[in-house]
């Protein structure tokens, strides 16, 4: 309401500003755009006192702030792109900084129902008059400090119905590609993925979603993006931070190093594990195009004073060029060899030996590091050089 309350105030100054010729403009209108304000005319039909019909020039605006019904030309959007509003979202395809992400809708489909069911046998189909609506995401993270999508932005969609359905209410299922599932990001790393809500068919064809950053209160950093499956995505990219260095100086393979109450070391790498990995037990998984199976073998000597479990002290997650994180659950590999998460409990002094796996993203197989993090929330962090 105030934020309604703030335009209607600022559409007056507007208007009194356009009576004065020699008055300077608003900050948040050019030169040309109150020029163009002020050239509403009346004019008098020749030979009558009735006034002609009144004509006005409708201001300039922003096409980065104006949703675009199927463009045919393509434009570039940036991070400083305005946020969209309910009424005029955001063109798809376009940019927008929700906190710490640069989020951009790629592509929507509008019934994404068969898909989804076909994805897993034990997704529930939607009810009469419902249909699961799927949109495909791209995010770049530019934070300074890794972090993760689905803990960082909240995603909801709104139709004609102006009532919103969010990722839990509106859930469908197990989906393909789920953007949710993406690892820990480090800056300059992009995921991409799709989010899906179950909604009623009557919104389908005007939806506009909503990301916010989920650490704010009220409408700030809020973002309003459309999803019309008719519109021709506009040219835009995410990618507005290059991705660095994610550790100047890891731990070499061969050298140990200090991880909470463990000692930790890297013995051997096998970069492409996959047959082994595929032969080792028959239910596995095979990874899917350009992806491969990971496997590190490491050994960790327990310090602490009580007894311990491996996979209960430390979290292992690998990271390569991509500055996304693979970790032991949406990367997982299946049953592997000497699997370290199968020793039991150590007492001070025991040492344990075992393989770590992880499927990976093909490319990031020459530049991959171990990331060893112990206590509850990751307190400490050490990175393990992986090439060797």
């Amino acid at each position: 309401m105030q934020f309604r309350i703030a335009l209607a105030v600022l559409a007056l100054v507007v208007t009194a500003c356009s009576g004065n010729d020699g008055g300077s403009t608003s900050g948040a209108f050019s030169s040309s755009q109150t020029e163009a304000a002020a050239k509403s005319t009346t004019a008098t039909n020749p030979g009558t006192d009735e006034p002609a019909e009144t004509t006005t020039a409708e201001p300039a605006t922003s096409t980065t702030a104006t949703a675009t019904q199927a463009p045919t030309t393509t434009t570039t959007e940036t991070p400083s792109s305005p946020l969209g509003s309910r009424n005029e979202p955001l063109p798809v395809g376009s940019v927008a900084q929700v906190g710490d992400w640069v989020i951009r809708v790629s592509s929507v489909t509008a019934d994404g129902t068969d898909d989804v069911m076909a994805h897993n046998e034990f997704n529930d189909p939607p009810g009469t008059g419902e249909q699961f609506f799927v949109a495909a995401l791209d995010a770049t993270y530019v934070g300074t400090e890794p972090s993760t999508f689905w803990f960082d932005v909240g995603l909801a969609v709104v139709g004609p119905s102006n009532v919103a359905y969010d990722s839990f209410d509106a859930w469908c299922g197990s989906v393909p590609d789920d953007i949710t599932s993406a690892g820990e990001t480090f800056q300059g790393g992009t995921i991409s993925g799709s989010a899906c809500w179950k909604i009623d068919a009557t919104d389908a064809d005007d939806l506009v979603l909503i990301a916010e950053p989920l650490l704010l209160f009220g409408d700030e950093g809020r973002a309003f993006l459309s999803l019309d499956a008719t519109a021709t995505p506009v040219e835009g990219s995410t990618a507005v931070v290059e991705a660095g260095p994610v550790a100047a100086d890891p731990v070499p393979v061969g050298e140990a190093a200090a991880v909470g109450d463990w000692t930790i070391r890297v013995v051997s790498v096998t970069p492409d594990a996959t047959d082994e990995v595929l032969t080792h037990n028959s239910f596995n998984e095979e990874p899917g195009p350009d992806e491969q199976l990971f496997i590190a073998q490491l050994e960790a000597v327990y310090e602490g004073s009580e007894s311990a479990t491996f996979w209960f002290d430390v979290t292992l997650k690998t990271v390569g060029a991509s500055n996304v994180a693979y970790d032991s659950y949406d990367a997982y590999c299946g049953v592997v060899p000497d699997d370290i998460t199968d020793v039991g409990e150590v007492f001070p002094g025991g040492a344990v030996a075992g393989n770590a796996c992880w499927k990976i993203d093909a490319a990031d197989a020459g530049s991959l590091l171990l990331s060893v993090e112990a206590g509850p929330f990751g307190d400490e962090r050490v990175f393990f050089s992986l090439a060797g």
